[in-house]
């Protein structure tokens, strides 16, 4: 018997999101399968070498439902892997445990927080 350990409600929602390991280049879009206050788990569309470890730190961009009245919006992650279960490609599930959630313009990221996930930042020409 297995035993639920979930401490918020989980939505079952199927967005785009794009997907960044720690350490590694941008892995690209993957889907939400469901989503809590705390927590996201990941239908992980890439190859089994590109699964994440329990302890990696992923950065999760899920896109928003677009609304004609507003700009598009992502809701920004940072998080940890708990658990990888592995399956077909393109089934694998990852659960993440969210440490840090804003909501952003899709692509308007602070210099600060990209250099923080060790990802590119740029600097204007001078």
């Amino acid at each position: 018997m297995q035993i639920d350990r979930r401490t918020s409600r989980r939505l079952q929602v199927n967005l785009r999101c794009h997907v960044a390991v720690a350490g590694r280049p941008p892995l690209g879009w993957m889907r939400t399968q469901d989503i809590s206050r705390d927590g996201i788990l990941l239908r992980w569309a890439g190859a089994p070498a590109t699964l994440p470890r329990v302890g990696d730190r992923v950065t999760v961009e899920i896109e928003l439902p677009r609304h004609h009245a507003f700009r598009p919006r992502c809701m920004h992650c940072q998080t940890t892997v708990l658990r990888v279960t592995p399956g077909q490609p393109g089934a694998h599930l990852v659960a993440l445990r969210v440490n840090f959630m804003d909501f952003r313009e899709i692509g308007a990221a602070p210099p600060r927080l990209l250099a923080l996930e060790g990802l590119p930042v740029d600097t204007p020409a001078q």
